[in-house]
């Protein structure tokens, strides 16, 4: 059984108030999903305010980037987190206890062992240029976490912080170039740099992209979503003979246990797939792929 209770209500020249609600009820017992209240757009010294308390969402892309292979999760907290926006300029604080869905059928969430808190800034410079820049801290016992959700051993931190900057810029309408780099540390390791790089060529019947990253085990150390501990180059190319055939192909290679940590197994791997997508009639979709 599962009940949601979602109010908006605009207030004149205050904001929008939203407030969520969500209970699963299970074997006599009443789990929460994502629940919270807030106010979007308040107005104050001529900055425009979002103010969220309960449950947030935590994007961890700071700028648009074309890339399929890097992993940027959508972090869930249960805290506090404030925005300010002003023509094209944004910064936020945030603070609370990582969250972790759950449940058979209908999600519920359940609470991580980790905390984080920490400050993103964002600026859309021009409208080919955006740059953004993020500090962040976790902690807390990673080995703690539910079952099914725990990370490898050379990622089990006490505690980390990084610190982040990426860089999109639109050359063209068709070329696009993406960077980003990350300074972090680990309550058992030292600072240790991450790097990513990669540009795309798009058009409406052809794409080609590609892209080189490294990022260490202290990059994003998060139970149940982690992004880390490898180094490799990637790149695929898209075409389209006609609007309902797409044909592609792409190739990877990554290898692991970038700081050489004696108990973890090194690892290499070497990827290519093949494939293509018919739009049918009626909205049907035939696919096949090869890898």
């Amino acid at each position: 059984m599962c009940s949601s209770d979602l109010f908006t209500y605009l207030i004149p020249k205050k904001g929008l108030v939203t407030g969520t609600l969500q209970t699963y009820a299970q074997d006599g017992g009443l789990r929460t999903g994502e629940t919270g209240v807030g106010i979007e757009g308040y107005p104050w010294r001529g900055r425009y305010w979002d103010i969220r308390a309960g449950d947030f969402r935590l994007d961890t892309k700071l700028v648009a980037q074309p890339f399929s292979n890097l992993y940027s999760p959508n972090l869930l907290l249960r805290g506090v987190e404030v925005t300010s926006r002003h023509e094209g300029t944004s910064y936020s604080a945030y603070f609370g206890r990582l969250l972790l869905f759950s449940g058979p059928r209908i999600p519920f969430v359940v609470a991580s062992p980790q905390w984080s808190m920490g400050i993103v800034a964002n600026r859309k410079i021009t409208d080919k240029l955006q740059v953004a820049g993020t500090v962040q801290r976790l902690w807390g016992d990673a080995s703690q976490a539910p079952i099914g959700a725990t990370l490898s051993e050379n990622a089990r931190f006490q505690s980390s912080s990084k610190l982040q900057s990426s860089i999109s810029y639109n050359l063209t309408d068709h070329l696009k170039f993406y960077g980003e780099g990350a300074v972090s540390s680990a309550s058992s390791t030292g600072a240790t740099l991450s790097t990513t790089a990669g540009a795309a060529w798009e058009t409406e019947r052809f794409a080609v992209r590609g892209n080189f990253t490294r990022q260490t085990a202290s990059y994003l150390p998060v139970v149940g979503y982690f992004a880390g501990d490898r180094k490799g180059t990637f790149g695929e190319v898209k075409y389209r003979p006609f609007k309902r055939l797409e044909l592609y192909t792409s190739t990877s290679s990554y290898e692991n246990n970038l700081e050489h940590v004696s108990t973890i197994p090194y690892l290499t791997s070497k990827g290519q797939s093949e494939g293509g997508s018919l739009l049918l009639p009626f909205g049907f979709n035939a696919s096949a792929q090869y890898s």
